[in-house]
């Protein structure tokens, strides 16, 4: 019987999310620094009960480096032994390059709002390979410029690789991971895992709420059988690549 394995995932803290540029990548605030330095006690005293190295992960933007950061110090401070991994596919859906000159804060924000209540209702129908910001009947306006943001196919490769990559670190040097994400990233963790688990097509894997998952939130993910997981990821990610190219 193949081993078992379970990660960690957390969302980063509290960033200026009011901020609208084009890059979405802000640092935490004040406020962000003091949740995570909260929380970063907690989860310390959790993986020190592991008895494991802590395989610290995150993407590249300032604010998933700078909550990594601030728990590494703790895990530090408490002598629980980590490592960091940054992994570029680990990052939110990118929204696409913005013409934002002349625009109003409020106007930044309908428009985006508009741009994934027409991303999320093409998602729900199947279109997978509709880009972020891309015309579409939902939106009153739009600053996003050709060829626009992010396919769900290729967000999904990303976090299918960044999955797969989790996976391989585990059975190849058995540290446990702890990834800290945004919530696009999380929902689709949970969505891997579940199909994984229950041995469904990734497409048939419930969709995970995550509308309401908080600064610093924290998810278990297991994983019932990770040779099994590792044969079907690889196949999953293969799959991904043909339908991106395809398109």
């Amino acid at each position: 019987m193949s081993a078992s394995m379970r990660f960690f995932m957390m969302r980063h803290s509290y960033d200026d999310d009011s901020y609208i540029d084009g890059k979405n990548d802000t640092d935490l605030t004040q406020e962000g620094v003091q949740i995570a330095k909260k929380a970063a006690i907690n989860i310390s005293s959790k993986l020190g009960n592991l008895n494991s190295v802590i395989d610290l992960r995150s993407g590249p933007k300032k604010r998933t480096i700078q909550t990594l950061e601030i728990l590494a110090q703790q895990l530090y401070a408490d002598k629980i032994p980590y490592t960091i991994t940054r992994d570029n596919n680990l990052v939110e859906l990118f929204q696409g390059n913005m013409a934002l000159n002349g625009l109003t804060h409020y106007e930044k924000v309908a428009g985006l709002h508009y741009a994934w209540v027409a991303f999320n209702q093409e998602r729900d129908a199947g279109n997978f390979n509709y880009h972020f910001g891309q015309p579409h009947p939902e939106m009153r306006s739009n600053f996003i410029i050709p060829p626009y943001g992010e396919t769900q196919n290729e967000f999904l490769l990303r976090m299918a690789k960044a999955f797969l990559s989790v996976l391989e670190q585990y059975c190849n040097k058995k540290s446990v991971s702890f990834v800290i994400s945004h919530r696009g990233g999380i929902r689709e963790f949970t969505n891997i895992s579940n199909a994984l688990n229950k041995n469904i097509e990734f497409s048939k894997s419930k969709v995970c709420d995550i509308s309401l998952l908080d600064f610093c939130a924290q998810r278990e993910i297991k994983i019932k059988d990770t040779k099994n997981a590792l044969d079907k990821m690889r196949t999953h990610v293969q799959s991904l690549i043909t339908s991106v190219e395809q398109r």
